[in-house]
C-alpha cells in the first residue's frame, strides 16, 4: 500500500500566462505625472497605493511601481521599519533621499507602535458604537460573575449589537 504523501500530480501543461493588465500602464502614467516627473520627494509604496486607490486597485499601483523600478525609471529602496519592510520610491534626481527615508521611517515606527494602534483601535470602536447607538442599535451585554458585564474585560468577546425597531408612534421598542 502506497504512502498518501508520495503523490505528485503530473503538471505537463503549463498554466497559460495571463495577459498584462492595461490599467498598469494607466497607473504608470498617473504616477509619473503626479509624483515622479516634477518633484524630488520620497514615497513609500503603501502611501502611493492609498493615495491612488480611488482610481486604481492597490495591486495595480504596486505593479506599476515595481515595473518603474525594474525599468530603472525611478529609484527604489527597501528599508526595515520595526518588524516589516518598507519599500521607498523616488526620482533619480533626488539629491538626499536617505534623509527623507529616515524621517519617514521614524514616523512609520511611531505610528506603528502597538500602544498607539491599540488606543486608536479602541477609539475607533467607541466611535462606531456611538454611531450605531444613535441609529437605534443597542449593545446587549449579560451580567457575569460579580455583577460585571460580560464582554467588556480584556480578551473577552465584544458585546453583540441588536437593532431596535421603531413603532408606529415613533418610539423605539425592542
Amino acid at each position: 500500500m502506497g504512502d498518501d504523501y508520495d503523490y505528485e500530480p503530473d503538471y505537463e501543461e503549463a498554466e497559460p500566462e495571463r495577459p498584462r493588465d492595461r490599467k498598469i500602464d494607466e497607473a504608470k502614467a498617473v504616477l509619473m505625472e503626479e509624483y515622479f516627473s516634477k518633484g524630488t520627494n520620497v514615497y513609500y509604496a503603501r502611501q502611493l497605493e492609498i493615495w491612488q486607490e480611488k482610481q486604481f486597485f492597490h495591486w495595480i499601483t504596486a505593479r506599476a511601481l515595481r515595473e518603474f523600478a525594474e525599468e530603472r525609471q525611478i529609484s527604489f529602496s527597501v528599508n526595515m521599519s520595526g518588524t516589516h519592510k518598507t519599500h521607498f520610491y523616488y526620482p533619480f534626481r533626488h539629491r538626499y533621499p536617505r534623509r527623507q527615508i529616515t524621517q519617514t521611517l521614524k514616523l512609520i515606527t511611531e505610528f506603528s507602535d502597538p500602544t498607539f494602534t491599540r488606543v486608536l483601535g479602541r477609539h475607533g470602536e467607541m466611535l462606531v458604537e456611538s454611531g450605531l447607538a444613535r441609529t437605534g442599535f443597542r449593545i446587549s451585554a449579560t451580567q457575569g460573575e460579580g455583577g460585571r458585564r460580560a464582554g467588556l474585560e480584556e480578551n473577552q468577546p465584544r458585546p453583540r449589537f441588536s437593532h431596535c425597531c421603531a413603532t408606529a408612534s415613533g418610539t423605539a421598542s425592542r
